[in-house]
């Protein structure tokens, strides 16, 4: 049932019982004392009376020869006990309980049973007939006369009830002391354990649902208890790195947002770039969109592409003015520099400097003064490297892992464009090579004459080749005499040794 209480109900309740038991234990304690004290005082006082008692016979001892012969010490004793409050009886027996003086007249002669062989060390409660409950102290004396045995024994006998009622007055007294001082204590502790204990411990409650809420701006004032404390400003301290955790979750998402999106677009723009140059076949109009495309779509300070030819990479295409006065100027990389775009065309591999101001060996170009990063990547098919894209940038370390994957990418697909125009170049001038010596073949067989066959070909050969002056020349072989009467008679006319025939 205490588990559906509150804590501080819980703790009260266990410290008003422990109050309880101790009080208890006290008041078994102070029972026992107070009831120690109160029969030591009766004992001292019966003591007292008997030493009265033992003296009237000491007194008087001369003059007798019995102690029967003490005639008013009957008198003497009963006069004791009204005189006394709470004495129920004085009495003088002899050591086997037989009476022989007694404060009450009706006990002469008799025996009491409870006397006989009595210890005279201590008080002692006992039951004595007609009397009930009493405390009995005795002491024994030696007999002063020759009759009757050696001792006697004086005895007094106080009213057990009595001792008890005074006890138990008293113990109520402590008992009601006792309980105001539960009820006190029990007052203070409730009002300790308020302020101390359930108060911290439901703030610190109320802290931990506002925590759980999400509400890491939330503090608990720390009261309470030094454990209480502690606890508060390791709650406290707990939701500031719980905070700076999570704002850091949430930058490295916005970050990781950022970067998905501006790698998306990336990619978008990489596409977009390679649909478009996809269908230029070629190369000579193709690259210099390329670059130009690079350069804005990405919004770089510079890109250019570089073409191996004989162990050089040619500038074939650069983008703006500088891309284009380097061109201009026939600009080449030897395959083995250290620059950066023939490291890409060797390793087959990309290159990137995130700040060339850092670069020992870096060699700035007077036409590109504000470049800070440079990236450059192989453009290559099937291990066969074409050349090389570079592009710069005017922020250092522009050329992140994203970009790069995305101009790698970009790189592939430009590298495949350019071998697809090489190939339909290739195609498209061997078709032609076809379709002239179709057109040659066809004007040859409709003439008629040695000539006019060397006249269609020397004419057609000049149109296929592009050229303004075409000329055969047929070395002929002379012929004998004979052959000649033979063949054409003696009035012919020997034919000539070179004759050449002009378009």
């Amino acid at each position: 049932m205490l588990r559906k209480t509150s804590l501080q109900v819980q703790l009260i309740v266990f410290i008003v019982l422990a109050l309880v038991l101790m009080a208890v234990g006290l008041m078994s304690v102070q029972f026992r004392q107070e009831r120690n004290t109160l029969v030591d005082a009766e004992r001292q006082r019966s003591l007292l009376l008997i030493e009265n008692v033992h003296s009237t016979i000491r007194a008087v001892s001369p003059l007798i020869n019995t102690l029967q012969d003490i005639s008013e010490l009957d008198e003497r004793l009963a006069g004791m006990v009204e005189s006394n409050a709470d004495i129920e009886f004085i009495t003088v027996t002899w050591p086997d309980g037989a009476v022989i003086f007694h404060s009450d007249p009706a006990y002469q002669g008799k025996t009491v049973s409870a006397l006989r062989n009595f210890s005279t060390t201590a008080t002692e409660q006992m039951s004595v007939s007609g009397y009930g409950s009493v405390y009995v102290t005795g002491e024994v004396f030696d007999n002063p006369t020759s009759d009757g045995p050696e001792q006697f024994v004086v005895a007094v006998g106080v009213d057990a009830d009595a001792l008890s009622g005074a006890l138990t007055e008293q113990i109520a007294t402590i008992v009601v002391a006792a309980l105001g001082a539960i009820v006190v204590v029990g007052l203070v502790v409730s009002f300790m354990l308020r302020n101390r204990v359930v108060a911290p411990i439901n703030a610190l409650a109320q802290a931990a649902t506002e925590f759980s809420a999400g509400h890491l701006d939330y503090r608990v004032k720390p009261t309470g208890s030094r454990e209480l404390i502690r606890l508060a400003e390791t709650m406290n301290t707990m939701a500031d790195q719980l905070g700076q955790s999570r704002a850091e979750i949430e930058r490295t998402n916005r970050t990781l947002e950022d970067r998905i999106r501006a790698r998306t677009r990336d990619l978008e723009v990489a596409a977009r770039l390679s649909e478009q140059v996809a269908t230029i076949l070629d190369p000579d109009e193709l690259l210099p969109i390329v670059v130009e495309m690079t350069k804005e779509n990405f919004s770089l300070y510079h890109a250019h592409i570089y073409l191996l030819e004989d162990n050089h990479l040619t500038l074939a295409a650069g983008a703006g003015e500088a891309g284009r006065a380097m061109k201009d100027r026939g600009h080449r990389i030897p395959l083995d520099a250290q620059s950066i775009v023939a490291r890409a065309a060797r390793d087959n591999r990309p290159y990137v400097v995130d700040d060339v101001t850092e670069v020992e060996d870096f060699l700035p170009n007077p036409l590109l003064p504000a470049t800070r990063s440079e990236a450059a990547f192989p453009l290559a098919v099937q291990n066969r490297v074409l050349g090389v894209l570079d592009v710069q940038s005017q922020v250092t370390a522009r050329f992140d892992a994203d970009l790069q994957i995305v101009f790698s990418t970009l790189g592939g697909q430009i590298a495949v464009t350019l071998d697809n125009a090489r190939l339909f170049s290739e195609v498209d001038r061997s078709s032609r090579h076809q379709q002239v010596l179709g057109a040659i073949t066809q004007e040859i067989q409709q003439a008629v004459s040695l000539e006019d066959v060397l006249q269609v070909a020397a004419r057609e050969l000049g149109r296929a080749l592009r050229v303004p002056h075409t000329a055969i020349e047929l070395q002929l072989q002379p012929v004998s005499a004979e052959e000649g009467e033979t063949d054409r008679g003696a009035d012919t006319d020997p034919a000539p040794e070179l004759e050449s025939i002009h378009s």
